[in-house]
């Protein structure tokens, strides 16, 4: 019978290891909680499954581990916001901040993010806007 790990545990390794190669401590937690809420939904394909692939684009630069998504541009009920080549979770979660407090606002919005990498599931930033 398979092991099962500890979710809480594989989540802490996730965001040590994402620290070690120079991500902010609040994104590295924000980043493993959503790898681990991925996989346990069962989409572990875009969940942890990728993180040494993350660590070694952080090391050769393809992936900006400092990265502070900003908003370009913005409108009433939408936004654009360029990721600076950082996580696609971190930029993800923070655009869906953003569509969250227009939306309590304008009854909708819209969020389109560039310059970002892999951001996991959609499921993750769905759950989000419903908590």
């Amino acid at each position: 019978m398979p092991r099962q790990a500890d979710g809480l545990k594989y989540e802490e390794f996730c965001r040590t290891a994402l620290e070690r190669v120079g991500v902010d401590s609040a994104q590295a937690a924000a980043a493993a909680k959503i790898m681990r809420l991925n996989d346990e939904l069962g989409i572990a394909t875009h969940g942890s499954f990728h993180l040494l692939t993350y660590v070694k684009k952080m090391r050769v630069g393809s992936i900006n581990p400092g990265a502070v998504p900003t908003v370009t541009a913005e409108g009433p009920a939408w936004a654009r916001l360029d990721a600076q080549d950082g996580l696609g979770f971190i930029a993800s979660r923070r655009a869906m901040e953003i569509a969250i407090e227009k939306a309590k606002i304008y009854g909708l919005a819209y969020v389109g993010v560039y310059r970002s990498s892999h951001f996991g599931s959609c499921a993750a930033y769905t759950l989000q806007a419903v908590e």
